[in-house]
């Protein structure tokens, strides 16, 4: 059954209002004749600390373009997303990382002006590049495809996986495929069921998850019998 919501109207007096006077700039670097930049206020925080958790975990990555509007008092009106990462996940948190940030306002002509100027998020995890162990090399032999050897199929995958705070593989994905896919899940199946670690820490011990990257290499020898 269709569900009405009733809305009310606001008051003139209770809309909010746009600023009648906005600076529009395509570079906040090149203010226009007579025009002075907003300046942030504070550092930008774009470090792990504020990545969303669901695309730390999923291993989501990707850059925001917004358009940010900063009133002449130097808040943060609004921003608006010109451009998507790909994630609506990363677009959400860009939007709020930009509203919660502080600058000294733009003046033109020496009178305080609100702003609009592009900011750009990119969001990059950190991922630490780790080596295969020889002594694993036997194992992997189990994880070959059968219907792989059948067919000849040989490659070199770049897996990326996350290990929790717990040292455990809780998530693996492909950044580079062998160009067989039976190949790509073997080695995400080996990495996620035979690989455990000692969890990383920060400075004061708490452990923590973290992302890496290995080659996982699926090759076929003669004398040797899969």
């Amino acid at each position: 059954m269709p569900c009405l919501i009733a809305t009310t109207a606001l008051p003139v007096s209770a809309q909010p209002t746009l600023p009648e006077n906005v600076m529009e700039m395509e570079d906040i670097s090149r203010p226009p004749t007579e025009g002075v930049a907003p300046k942030p206020i504070g550092p930008r925080d774009l470090t792990m600390a504020n990545y969303p958790r669901e695309s730390f975990v999923s291993g989501e990555e990707g850059t925001v373009h917004l358009r940010a509007l900063v009133q002449a008092d130097g808040a943060v009106r609004d921003a608006l997303i010109e451009r998507s990462s790909g994630s609506p996940r990363l677009d959400q948190a860009a939007v709020e990382l930009v509203r919660g940030w502080r600058y000294e306002p733009g003046t033109l002509k020496g009178v305080p002006v609100a702003a609009r100027f592009p900011v750009n998020i990119d969001w990059k995890l950190m991922i630490l590049p780790i080596t295969l162990p020889p002594s694993t090399n036997p194992e992997l032999v189990k994880f070959y495809p059968s219907t792989s050897i059948r067919l000849q199929e040989q490659g070199n995958a770049t897996i990326r996986f996350l290990v929790t705070s717990e040292g455990t593989v809780a998530n693996a994905i492909v950044a580079k495929s062998s160009g067989h896919v039976r190949l790509d899940d073997a080695a995400i199946k080996f990495i996620k069921e035979y690989w455990r670690f000692k969890p990383a820490t920060l400075v004061d011990g708490s452990p923590v998850g973290v992302w890496f990257e290995t080659n996982v290499s699926f090759a076929l020898k003669k004398d040797r019998r899969y």
